[in-house]
């Protein structure tokens, strides 16, 4: 009971670091390019900004990729980019290098999301198979098929049969929304 508080303090500093470290990188980023900014030109600055926004949004996903795209184009329009004459500080520049900054941070912070997805699903299929093999027992089997199947799928109703089709195992209706609940009858059965 006395390490309970440090445990709670020790969770929320790493709650803390998934939004710090993308800070940390886009700081980097921008003090990069106003340090390169006079000796090769503004150009060489948004592409030093966007590989920042690039970096966290395959880091930490989508959310933070987006964060990183709309933070990333208001620090190189406030502090990288400070010429009033610049196509930049125009509001249609501003306005454009947001859009861009963002949408490229959200799409590659997608695609990081959906590689990490598949990540699990393929080491939760690895560990199935290396139960399922250790085993003789049909029961042990089909279960450790169904834990997978559940691992698997979040919010999804799975249903496992066997060869006579007799349902043997069900997943709890807590995980089906309400409008599918009477539509499960009708789904394909994992044989």
């Amino acid at each position: 009971s006395t390490l309970f508080p440090y445990a709670a303090l020790f969770r929320s500093l790493c709650a803390a670091r998934v939004g710090f470290v993308p800070c940390v990188i886009l700081g980097a980023a921008t003090v990069a390019a106003v340090l390169v900014r006079e000796a090769v030109g503004p150009e060489i600055c948004v592409q030093v900004i966007l590989i920042g926004v690039l970096c966290v949004a395959g880091a930490f996903g989508a959310r933070h990729g987006f964060s990183g795209g709309v933070l990333g184009a208001v620090l190189l329009g406030g502090v990288v980019v400070t010429d009033p004459g610049a196509a930049l500080s125009r509001p249609a520049g501003a306005f454009l290098t947001l859009i861009i900054f963002s949408a490229l941070g959200w799409g590659v912070g997608a695609l990081a999301d959906q590689l990490q997805r598949k990540r699990k699903a393929l080491d939760v299929l690895v560990g199935a198979s290396r139960e399922i093999s250790t085993t003789t027992d049909e029961a042990v089997i089909h279960q450790g098929r169904f834990d997978s199947l559940l691992r698997l799928t979040d919010r999804s109703w799975v249903e496992t049969s066997d060869d006579s089709g007799a349902i043997r195992l069900t997943s709890p209706a807590a995980n089906v929304p309400a409008a599918d609940a009477d539509a499960r009858r009708s789904r394909p059965r994992v044989a």
